[in-house]
Parts: structure tokens; sequence; C-alpha cells
């Protein structure tokens, strides 16, 4: 998965939620795209006094690189945009998840951390089977295999 193929899809599950319907994304970084990257180090002096001009942000042509990623520094949280988060913005997502947050009380919250406790049980017990099974498969290579040394023996006939 990528970035433009999650937006695509995430602008298409938004125009089907409802009212009361939630959407849970992870940190994966394709749910996270940047509107715009922010300098590093790695740009040159040049691009980085462009988007410091872009921004009008205030800074001297002779100022080096070092005092130049401070000013960046100061101020790139303002411009952390990230795309999927514009997209839920005109689609009033902000408003339906603002809803959906304030309807979880704290006892459907305790069920729901139940539940959870009990599908890793579950789950833990699973892997313990699929362990076991596993294990049968596994077949061990050595120097000495016994179809070797009869092979062997019957060649000295």
């Amino acid at each position: 998965m990528d970035a433009p193929h999650f937006e695509e899809w995430f602008t298409k599950v938004l125009t089907k939620l409802q009212r009361n319907d939630v959407t849970v994304l992870d940190n994966a970084s394709y749910h996270s795209r940047r509107l715009e990257k922010t300098p590093t180090f790695a740009w040159n002096k040049d691009a980085i006094q462009n988007w410091l001009r872009a921004k009008n942000i205030l800074f001297d042509d002779d100022e080096v690189k070092r005092q130049l990623m401070e000013k960046v520094s100061n101020v790139k949280e303002n411009f952390k945009s990230i795309f999927i988060d514009q997209i839920a913005e005109h689609k009033d997502l902000k408003k339906l998840l603002d809803d959906a947050i304030a309807q979880v009380t704290k006892e459907k919250w305790a069920k729901c951390v139940e539940h959870v406790k009990i599908l890793e049980t579950e789950m833990k017990g699973l892997d313990h089977q699929i362990d076991q099974t596993v294990d049968k498969f596994i077949i061990r290579v050595s120097d000495s295999s016994s179809y070797s040394s009869e092979s062997e023996s019957e060649g000295d006939n």
C-alpha cells in the first residue's frame, strides 16, 4: 500500500460513512503523508531560504544553514499538515469523530478491553497449537543420514 492508493480508498470510504461511524488508523507511513515537506539539513541553503520566504519567515541572506534550520525548527510544527486530515476535514469527519468519541463511555471502553483480553488468550492458545504442529514437520538434516550410509554400503558390494 502507498499513500496515493490509500488516500483514494479513504476518500471513497468517507462518502459511505454515516453518523456514529468511526474510522481507526494506525501509524503506517501512508496514513500520515504530509502536504508538504519541511526542510532538513539535507536540503541546500537556497531551498531552505525559498521555503522560509514562502512562509513569510524573515531571515538575513548572510545567515548560514544552521541558523536557517533553527528558524525552520522554531516553526515547522505549524506546517506539518497531514493529507488525510485535509480530506477528512472536507468531509466533516472531525465532527463525526468528536461525536463518536463523546459516546465512548468508561463502561463501553472496559467491555472493549475485556474483549481484547479474551481474544489475546485465544490467540496465545492457537499460537501454541501452531508451534506444536509446525514442529512435527521440521526435517532435521545432519552429516550422517541412514539413507546415505545405506547407499554407500550397497555400492561396496
